[in-house]
């Protein structure tokens, strides 16, 4: 994927470049016909009537094709998605207008420039760069083994590994013990505490009957307080709480209705995450070493300005330098 996003994006800065260099010798081509696209022209146009094309190729300009499997270097998806017939359409007119200016460079002898051969020189270093650095990195391999190891070395600390506690109760909230007491009677005595919530509770969530389906342990004791906290997950599905103080000086009654203690998460469970993560920092690594060893090999060769010297030049991932932008 990296190798065909970065293949696309030469293309369009040598496409960039071809276009910048025609407009700087507009005044030494004047006498010469300029390449003028005014509308785009629609794919079945370069085809004459007696032209039928292979089934695979998108676009044909003399005898270059494109083909949907150059369209798919060119505009990469991700995660096995198809491009759309508009998006294929537009990367096939890409691809034609850039086979016209490029050939209409090449008769201005543009492509012999200095600054373009330089520039074209370097995007073609950059494009087989990238593919050398995308199958360093294919040939990282992730075995199950490797992540069992990786899960029972982490599982008592990473939070990815865990699963988070979580607690749910309806709750009747007063202002004073004593009515906190006469709701815990009331509920006892056979009165259902989600109505009396609504008639009594003074939370902001008395009017929908006080439910707190599911909330994560920490939510509960953020909100409501650790003596709270402590009190609701210590009873069982369906018993009493309460009145117990929370940290806002509020009293509050409450049913536990669903508790899911915090532990562990199975294997299993989150064996591809793990060798997902692991593959991600694995295909890192493979990069920094290959590019550590080759400066290490070649460090007799290197000469730097001092100009440099100093100066923080890592970027990373094969990126190339950001452009500066233009002041206005």
């Amino acid at each position: 994927m990296l190798f065909r996003t970065t293949f696309r994006f030469g293309l369009c800065i040598v496409l960039l470049m071809v276009t910048s260099c025609l407009a700087a010798d507009s005044d030494k081509a004047a006498a010469q016909p300029s390449v003028t696209i005014e509308k785009k022209a629609e794919i079945s146009d370069v085809n004459s009537p007696k032209t039928v094309l292979e089934p695979d190729v998108m676009v044909q300009l003399g005898d270059k094709k494109l083909t949907m499997e150059q369209i798919d270097w060119i505009r990469p998806t991700f995660g096995g998605q198809k491009l759309t017939g508009q998006q294929i359409a537009e990367t096939a007119q890409w691809w034609l207008e850039n086979e016209l200016l490029s050939a209409e460079a090449e008769k201005r002898g543009i492509a012999n420039q200095t600054k373009a051969k330089f520039l074209i020189d370097m995007m073609a270093k950059k494009v087989v760069s990238q593919e050398l650095i995308q199958q360093v990195k294919e040939a990282v391999e992730i075995n199950d083994k490797t992540a069992l190891n990786f899960y029972n070395e982490n599982k008592d600390d990473d939070v990815q590994l865990r699963k988070l506690g979580e607690i749910g109760f309806v709750h009747v909230q007063t202002k004073t013990i004593d009515e906190a007491k006469d709701v815990l009677k009331r509920i006892k005595a056979g009165e259902d505490i989600s109505e009396l919530a609504k008639k009594l509770s003074t939370h902001r969530d008395g009017k929908k009957g006080g439910v707190a389906k599911k909330y994560k342990y920490k939510t509960v004791e953020r909100r409501f307080g650790k003596e709270f906290f402590d009190a609701v997950v210590a009873v069982k599905k369906g018993e009493l709480v309460g009145p117990v103080k929370d940290k806002k000086g509020n009293y509050e009654v409450a049913r536990q209705t669903y508790k899911s203690e915090p532990g562990v998460l199975p294997f299993e469970k989150v064996k591809e995450a793990i060798k997902t993560r692991l593959m991600r920092i694995e295909k890192e690594k493979s990069f920094t070493s290959l590019i550590d060893s080759l400066k290490k090999a070649s460090a007799g060769k290197i000469v730097k300005s001092p100009k440099i010297v100093g100066f923080d030049s890592t970027i990373g991932r094969g990126n190339q330098p950001k452009k500066r932008r233009r002041q206005r």
